[in-house]
C-alpha cells in the first residue's frame, strides 16, 4: 500500500511540472496490489505510477528505463530519491510530447529533447518533493509468495524470469531470432519461488 505522503510528493511534483509546461487539466493516479506499470496517457490526461515501480527504485534496485539508454545524465543518478524524481519527468516528458507531436515519437529526439529540458528545469524541484521518501511509503511487498520459473537460451545462455511456466505454447530467444525458431527454444532451468 502507498503512503499518503509518497502519493501527495509525487502528485503534486508531477502537477506542477505540467502546469510550467503549459499541461493543464492532468490527473495523477497510483496503482498499488504489485502494477508495475507506470505510463502517460495523454488522451485521458493521466499519468499513472505503479507501486511495483516505485518500490523498484526507492529499495534501490537497477535503474533501466527504456529513455536512459540515449540520456547519459541518467546513469549519474545515485539515490533511489533521484531516480523516482527522474521517472516523474519521464512520464511529465512524454504527456508533453504526446500533446505536441501525437503518440508516434515514444523515444525518439522530441522526446529526448523535452526530457532533457525538463530534467534542467524541474529537476531540483521534483526531488524537493521526493527526497524524504522511503521504503516505509511503498509498503511491503504481499506476503504470498509468487512463482517465478527460470528459463534459458541454448544459444546465448539468455536467462528469463517468467511468472507462468511454459507448457504448450512454444518461445524461443528473441534475441538470437526474431521470430519463433525452435533452434532457440527456451529451456526450463527451475522453480525459483522456494
Amino acid at each position: 500500500m502507498l503512503s499518503d505522503k509518497l502519493e501527495e510528493g509525487l502528485t503534486k511534483a508531477t502537477l506542477d511540472v505540467l502546469a510550467s509546461a503549459g499541461l493543464d487539466g492532468f490527473s495523477v493516479r497510483f496503482r498499488d496490489n504489485g502494477i508495475w506499470h507506470t505510463y502517460s496517457d495523454y488522451g485521458r490526461r493521466r499519468i499513472q505510477y505503479g507501486e511495483r515501480c516505485l518500490r523498484h527504485f526507492l529499495r534501490g534496485g537497477s535503474f533501466y528505463l527504456r529513455c536512459m539508454e540515449n540520456f547519459a545524465r541518467a546513469r549519474h543518478l545515485e539515490t533511489p530519491q533521484q531516480k523516482v524524481a527522474l521517472v516523474v519527468l519521464e512520464e511529465c516528458a512524454h504527456a508533453y510530447v504526446s500533446g505536441h507531436f501525437g503518440n508516434g515519437e515514444k523515444h525518439g529526439e522530441k522526446f529526448l529533447a523535452a526530457l532533457s529540458r525538463f530534467y534542467d528545469s524541474f529537476f531540483d524541484v521534483v526531488f524537493e518533493h521526493v527526497k524524504e521518501l522511503t521504503m516505509d511509503d511503498v509498503g511491503h511487498e504481499d506476503a504470498k509468495q509468487k512463482k517465478v520459473y527460470l528459463y534459458e537460451c541454448p544459444e546465448c545462455g539468455r536467462r528469463f524470469h517468467r511468472k507462468r511456466r511454459i507448457i504448450k505454447q512454444r518461445v524461443s530467444c528473441g534475441r538470437c531470432d526474431s521470430v519463433y525458431n525452435p533452434r532457440y527454444g527456451l529451456v526450463f532451468k527451475g522453480d525459483l519461488s522456494t
